[in-house]
């Protein structure tokens, strides 16, 4: 452990000696002890309201309250120039720091450090035997309560599994597995935040199937109980559960084989799914993308053939209720919603007969979306392996999907983001009246400027006119093809 912490130095220089009792806690001190950099700064102290309110004005920075954890209250002291500084200040729980630490999750959490003038550290607090966990790669529960007081920390222990490379400890894993059916007492927004850091990380699969045999899966999506066992068709090896299970995993693989996959488009590719958690979403979208199939399945009496029409559009629905009950963002639901919708699609446009105003007309209504659709149909592909699904015939697909990436990238982004040649207005400036019609002209001429066949406004409005049926004396005539 360091004498000092330049981080701290920084905030609590300038109130000299004129320091309550503090403590630096969780997080910050176990990152510390594994030499591992570190998020945020977490203080406690009996006078935690009033020496927050007198830092914020020492460092005339901003004071802001909030709740990080339930029935906690915490001040944050964000640094103005920089909102990413912060500094987190809560109060002593208890008589004693040893009491506040028997509060605390997971041992390793439960460490803390006396913090003196200057941001001076004394030696280590650990009445729980943290730093021995540290060593070993464990995550152990405080007490034998410590799941049932917040359930919460079911998720947070196979989050800590997955960031630290940890295993859960032998008697912490049986709590969790009893206690899994409170997870549906603790507040969505809380259980969302810890789902997401587990899907963000880069192999989050090996934890997923864990949780799943632990029950702790079903318990965050009951929907899964009916994928399991559900037979699929002749493209599959697996059931639909065990084929989703595998389509996460192959999401993980071509997220980690971006330059394999896509070539000159790997780093723009690494930077939207580095973006807005778009890699947690991409695989809650893989998670979810069969979720419709239970539904739909039918199977030919005399045949046996299994089909699932119509489940993907089902399960967009399903997905977006999944994501409404998580509490996720209007934007993060539309993003999963149109991942689990459009994956089919996706398929259908890596073949060859596919015309590229179809893909272009595709790529402009999703734009990014159908990037990390593509990632998700690709990934769809590589999981199926039942007898007939041809490997030579997935290897062209997925080539083709490769190639309809980097000319997004390349070439139909550009496009897509220039400006109408024509509008309605030069529409009706020629004569024609607002209507369903007009709506379909404007289209065919969008189609052919993005496809490259009209590059001016005056090939544009040419376009119009034959559309149209316009005369040369300006007359209109009509065609076969507006009736």
């Amino acid at each position: 452990m360091p004498m000092r912490l330049l981080q701290l130095e920084k905030w609590l220089a300038p109130l000299g000696g004129k320091l309550p009792t503090l403590y630096l806690v969780g997080g910050s001190v176990r990152d510390i002890c594994l030499g591992r950099p570190f998020k945020d700064l977490d203080l406690v102290s009996r006078e935690a309201a009033d020496f927050a309110v007198t830092l914020a004005q020492t460092r005339d920075a901003a004071l802001v309250p909030l709740l990080k954890h339930p029935q906690q209250p915490c001040f944050r002291v964000v640094d103005r120039n920089d909102p990413k500084v912060f500094l987190d200040i809560v109060p002593l729980r208890g008589e004693t720091i040893q009491t506040d630490l028997a509060l605390r999750d997971f041992t390793i959490n439960a460490m803390a450090v006396a913090v003196g003038a200057g941001g001076h550290l004394g030696p280590l607090e650990d009445p729980f035997g943290g730093s021995a966990d540290l060593h070993e790669g464990i995550v152990r529960q405080v007490t034998v309560r410590s799941v049932w007081e917040d359930p919460l920390r079911i998720l947070r222990a196979y989050r800590f599994g997955a960031e630290l490379g940890f295993r859960i400890e032998g008697k912490t894993l049986r709590e969790i597995r009893r206690a899994s059916d409170r997870l549906g007492q603790v507040a969505s927004e809380r259980v969302a935040a810890e789902l997401m850091a587990i899907l963000g990380h880069p192999t989050c699969t090996r934890w997923l199937h864990r949780m799943d045999e632990d029950g702790v899966l079903e318990a965050v999506f009951p929907e899964i109980r009916h994928l399991k066992g559900c037979r699929q068709n002749g493209y599959h090896d697996k059931d639909v559960w065990g084929h989703t299970l595998e389509v996460v995993e192959r999401c993980e693989e071509i997220l980690g084989r971006t330059a394999f996959f896509f070539g000159s488009a790997a780093q723009r590719l690494t930077a939207l799914v580095q973006k807005d958690d778009n890699a947690a979403l991409l695989k809650l979208s893989a998670l979810l993308h069969d979720v419709g199939k239970p539904r739909t399945r039918k199977e030919h009496p005399s045949t046996g053939r299994v089909t699932f029409y119509g489940h993907d559009a089902l399960g967009a629905e399903m997905a977006r209720a999944v994501c409404e009950r998580l509490r996720l963002s209007a934007n993060r639901r539309q993003v999963v919603a149109c991942l689990v919708a459009e994956h089919r699609h996706a398929q259908d446009l890596l073949a060859p007969h596919v015309k590229g105003t179809t893909r272009v007309s595709w790529f402009r209504e999703h734009r990014e979306r159908a990037v990390l659709c593509t990632v998700l149909a690709m990934a769809d592909l590589l999981a199926k392996k039942g007898p007939c699904a041809s490997r030579q015939e997935m290897d062209v697909l997925l080539s083709a999907a490769g190639a309809m990436v980097r000319d997004y990238w390349d070439n139909l982004r550009e496009r897509i983001d220039s400006p109408s040649l024509v509008t309605g207005y030069d529409i009706m400036a020629l004569g024609l009246a607002p209507g369903p019609f007009m709506g379909k002209v404007l289209r065919r001429v969008r189609e052919a400027q993005d496809a490259g066949q009209i590059t001016t406004r005056n090939q544009a409005l040419a376009k119009v006119r034959v559309l149209a049926g316009f005369g040369r004396a300006g007359a209109r005539k009509e065609g076969a093809w507006d009736k």
